[in-house]
């Protein structure tokens, strides 16, 4: 017996997209059309970051009987470097790193309407009432981007030195290591690690109909990143992940550079967040690889 586990953040989540046609729901119609018996877990939930995976990780590795083999997915890097944008932007001399536990950076953060935390407690409870009541919940990604989130065009845009650069990368470093390390701590696991693709590099940030959907720059911030460095931090994140992942001493980790396959903007809604096109793509990289690697 095979478990597929999908972790990371709303990349993964793709709560916009009908559950049949995200990236984990076409993944498990695949693989029932091939009668391979594997189950398909999606755990991805807006805001998590590499530290919350780990957690998960943990804790997954101790309740799953040791004879079934574990292949987790990790969508990796958008959250963490956001997070570690933030960090420096409230506090330009900060030296701890932010990615090592799971806490907001302010307390403040609690309070915000749309941070992850409360955010998806009111998410459950509302998925279970409608479950209840047998109603069935639609997504307007337009409308929730207008009505919430500061916009691209509406801030002012700041870049950082390459001291910050190299410091968020050594940050983002002790959480890879972290997972990289939990992966082969356990018998029959495997990971495969995908970097995150964004918007930035095609599009063109002189076109207002693009930046006006851009809003994770970072988000819930008053302050916008360049657009060289947004495509900097990306790239920086993604090279550091690679590189992480040709060090396992193991064969059980696999790097996937998905962010050099999709790269254009019909593929997001906004910065980040997978379209049907977008979300496709994510599964036809990974039906390709369990095409070679397993089939």
């Amino acid at each position: 017996d095979k478990i597929i586990i999908f972790l990371g953040g709303s990349t993964v989540e793709q709560q916009y997209i009908p559950d049949e046609k995200t990236s984990a729901g076409l993944m498990q119609q695949f693989l029932r059309n091939n009668q391979k018996d594997y189950e398909v877990i999606n755990t991805g939930v807006s805001g998590l970051r590499g530290y919350h995976n780990l957690i998960l990780m943990n804790y997954l590795n101790n309740i799953i009987p040791e004879e079934k083999e574990i292949i987790y997915i990790n969508l990796i890097g958008f959250n963490d470097w956001s997070y570690s944008l933030k960090a420096f932007l409230d506090n330009p001399d900060r030296s701890s790193n932010p990615l090592i536990s799971g806490s907001p950076l302010n307390i403040k953060n609690l309070l915000h309407p749309q941070f992850f935390l409360l955010t998806n407690i009111f998410r459950s409870i509302r998925n279970n009432f409608v479950t209840y009541q047998n109603q069935t919940l639609t997504y307007d990604f337009d409308q929730q981007h207008k009505d919430v989130f500061s916009t691209y065009n509406e801030k002012p845009k700041v870049s950082f030195n390459n001291d910050k650069y190299e410091k968020m990368t050594v940050w983002y470093s002790e959480i890879l290591e972290k997972l990289i390390s939990k992966c082969e701590d356990r018998n029959k696991t495997r990971c495969i690690f995908l970097d995150q693709p964004v918007s930035w590099h095609e599009g063109d940030f002189n076109d207002l109909d693009f930046t006006e959907k851009l809003w994770m720059t970072p988000s819930y911030s008053k302050a916008a990143m360049s657009p060289d460095s947004l495509i900097r931090v990306s790239n920086e994140f993604n090279l550091k992940l690679k590189q992480k992942v040709s060090e396992c001493s193991s064969q059980k980790c696999h790097f996937i550079a998905a962010s050099e396959i999709i790269r254009s903007p019909k593929n997001f809604y906004d910065d980040a967040h997978f379209t049907n096109f977008g979300a496709n793509k994510i599964y036809d990289i990974l039906k390709n690889y369990f095409l070679i690697e397993f089939f």
